[in-house]
């Protein structure tokens, strides 16, 4: 997984914010830990479903923002 961040890691070459392999492991391993909540929140079994999409993108944001300071 570490290989996939670090490439993925050069796509954000231009931002402002610049995501730190160590940082996007932490962030993929916390919001994976809570993907069986929201999907239950959502109702499903799906991880591809928009809602549950959603949930996880925006705890990932906030959890990005909450690394960052």
């Amino acid at each position: 997984m570490e290989g996939v961040f670090r490439e993925i890691a050069k796509a954000f070459i231009r931002v402002n914010r610049q995501p730190t392999v160590e940082r996007m492991m932490a962030i993929y391993n916390q919001t994976s830990d809570l993907l069986p909540k929201f999907m239950a929140d959502a109702g499903t079994k799906d991880p591809f479903q928009a809602r549950v999409f959603h949930d996880v993108s925006v705890y990932a944001v906030e959890l990005a923002d909450e690394l960052a300071n």
